[in-house]
């Protein structure tokens, strides 16, 4: 980036470019969260620099999705991401809830591109768990016992991974 961007504007199309390569427009929310750079910005400073860069010809706006110019193919890609998210989310909460209740499991978190709100139709669920110390691999059986029981465990090498959980990130509380 050259010196013709302020540095919140060059941190917002860092952000932007990064989220370009998923296919994935963003809402001002969005950027906030996950701007690039060290320092947190208010985001009335954010919708500042991000109304500078649609002037600027740089980024557009279309129903609160912002994009790179040039790409506006992304906003309909990303509204039909966001619902199959919703659905995905949806359809996964009864489950996770059931394995969150596992005495000896501190959480269970939802990764990937469902986290974000862009996943397509065919994705898996990808899953964190946090597990209290020494309870890890009892978890981990337990957990892939039930999952392959009521059919939602993805194993590897699945081709149709559409909805099946894929439990890929394991912690326990002594080794985050």
């Amino acid at each position: 980036m050259n010196n013709i961007y302020t540095k919140l504007e060059e941190r917002i199309l860092k952000t932007l470019c990064y989220a370009d390569v998923f296919d994935f427009a963003m809402k001002k929310e969005e950027v906030g969260r996950f701007l690039i750079g060290k320092d947190r910005i208010e985001l009335t400073d954010i919708s500042r620099a991000i109304d500078l860069l649609v002037k600027k010809n740089i980024v557009i706006v279309k129903d609160e999705l912002i994009a790179l110019g040039g790409r506006e193919k992304l906003f309909n890609i990303s509204l039909e991401r966001r619902r199959v998210s919703r659905q995905k989310l949806d359809k996964s909460v009864q489950q996770i809830e059931f394995l969150g209740r596992i005495p000896w499991v501190l959480g269970v978190f939802i990764t990937g591109a469902l986290a974000v709100h862009n996943a397509q139709d065919n994705d898996d669920i990808d899953l964190m768990v946090i597990t209290r110390s020494g309870k890890l691999w009892s978890t981990r059986l337990l957990m892939a016992t039930w999952l392959q029981l009521v059919g939602l465990r993805r194993k590897p090498n699945t081709v149709d991974a559409k909805d099946l959980f894929c439990v890929n990130l394991w912690m326990d509380e002594n080794n985050l």
